[in-house]
């Protein structure tokens, strides 16, 4: 007979896991549980040495050692008595229990939802780490991720049944949100639902305030791990006068929102003068005491600015090696495990097309963030990098990747002021006249 190694999860928890009260699965992300390594070993006079991999207080990965040349290292485990070892002739029925874990969301692939498996190994050998039997965890885990929002189709002006129409009141914009249903017989709760709402302000307000949104279901794709996209139609009503910050919130009833931001443009006008008789805008209404500009400028003789000058968005051909652009994070952004530099537990990665501005962006160009205001879960290290690392991208050798890591969940929306500038040869800093 063979030895054998069994790794399992018991859930403990009444408000995910149990059928009476709860939802009747393992959720990752909210279940906890206690960690089983359970198993026979065959000849019981040899030394024998048990491994596991498990979770630290901090979610992330490691690996202990529950025995050591047949002796139990107690330290490791649930309590000093959570173990068993059984003689049954020259066989040795073994169970072990580790402390209690919170089961993480944390996915090899996020196409795939593809959980990353727990191993435990036994080895009877005369010498340590010679592997005999193994077993991944057999436990079924709910493949669960919070929901998440794609923007498939850019908002456009409509009227309230969604019909493009130009100088529409409404705003409609094609999103797809992914989700994962849990429907478990007999289970005292369920995910079977999404849930859509929003929130908007306008230019001239600084809170987003709740606001009516018409869906339209136009389609539902199941892959194989059981995960549904639904493809909805988004209309909102909006003032025209006014440009508006839209954020679009997706809730299964579980857990945390998905949410994506937009950006509602204003109707257009060729020249509008503002009421306080202070400001001028040409292609949009007037919404500041300032000139505003919503037509492409071409400039065909030098420009002069006396103050500092902002870019908040991709510009083109802007040839001086520096581009400013705003970015957001929101308190529900997706955000992904980190263990890259230390304290910094998460990172929040953007893909950047290459040709931003005009030319082929690399690693060289040097970014720096500049919050709006004091923010303290920002690590002061950012990185633009021609690899993903999140695991949210599809890697393309067009696209330069952002990354931006906090050393906690962000409590508040978070906005940015991002700088790239770009680093000069040797030789380009002798031509334009030293460094």
């Amino acid at each position: 007979m063979a030895n054998t190694c069994i790794y399992e999860f018991i859930p403990v928890d009444k408000k995910y896991s149990s059928l009476e009260e709860g939802y009747g699965c393992i959720i990752p992300g909210y279940s906890t549980v206690t960690p089983v390594i359970r198993g026979t070993l065959t000849d019981k006079m040899k030394p024998y040495y048990l491994y596991a991999s498990t979770y630290d207080e901090e979610v992330r990965l490691k690996t202990v050692t529950i025995c050591e040349n047949q002796k139990v290292n107690v330290d490791e485990l649930k309590s000093p008595n959570s173990y068993s070892i059984i003689e049954n002739g020259d066989e040795l029925n073994y169970r072990f229990e580790l402390p209690d874990v919170l089961v993480p969301t944390h996915y090899f692939s996020p196409a795939y939802h593809e959980y990353e498996p727990l191993i435990a190994y036994i080895s009877a050998a005369n010498e340590k780490n010679a592997l005999n039997e193994s077993g991944k965890c057999i436990t079924k885990l709910a493949l669960y991720g919070e929901p998440r929002i794609t923007v498939v189709k850019n908002p456009y002006e409509s009227n309230a049944d969604g019909t493009a129409k130009k100088g529409g009141s409404y705003r409609t914009a094609q999103v797809q949100v992914g989700w994962f249903p849990i429907n478990v017989s007999g289970a005292a709760k369920k995910v079977d639902k999404i849930t859509l709402s929003g929130k908007i302000k306008r230019s001239n307000e600084s809170t987003y305030k709740p606001t009516n949104v018409t869906t339209k279901l136009v389609k539902t794709d199941t892959d194989a791990s059981g995960w549904v996209t639904s493809t909805y139609d988004v209309t909102v009503a909006v003032n025209k006068s006014y440009t508006h910050s839209f954020a679009l919130y997706a809730s299964d009833g579980l857990g945390g929102d998905g949410v994506s931001h937009m950006f509602f443009q204003s109707a257009f006008k060729l020249f509008d003068f503002r009421v306080t008789g202070r400001g001028f805008a040409l292609g949009k209404p007037s919404e500041r005491d300032a000139f505003e500009c919503d037509l492409d400028l071409v400039v065909t003789k030098g420009a002069e600015f006396k103050r500092e000058t902002v870019f908040r968005g991709p510009v083109r051909g802007h040839r001086n090696g520096v581009v400013i652009t705003g970015i957001e994070i929101a308190k529900n952004s997706v955000l992904m495990d980190s263990t890259r530099f230390p304290g910094a537990k998460y990172i929040f990665e953007l893909a950047l097309p290459r040709d931003m501005v005009g030319e082929q962006v690399d690693e060289k160009w040097l970014p720096e963030l500049y919050p709006e205001k004091i923010c303290s879960e920002l690590y002061p290290i950012c990185a633009l990098e021609t690899n993903t690392e999140s695991g949210l991208y599809e890697q393309s050798a067009n696209d330069i990747y952002l990354k931006v890591y906090l050393t906690s969940e962000p409590k508040e929306d978070i906005r940015i002021n991002c700088k790239f500038t770009k680093s000069m040869s040797l030789e380009a800093q002798n031509a334009v006249g030293g460094n």
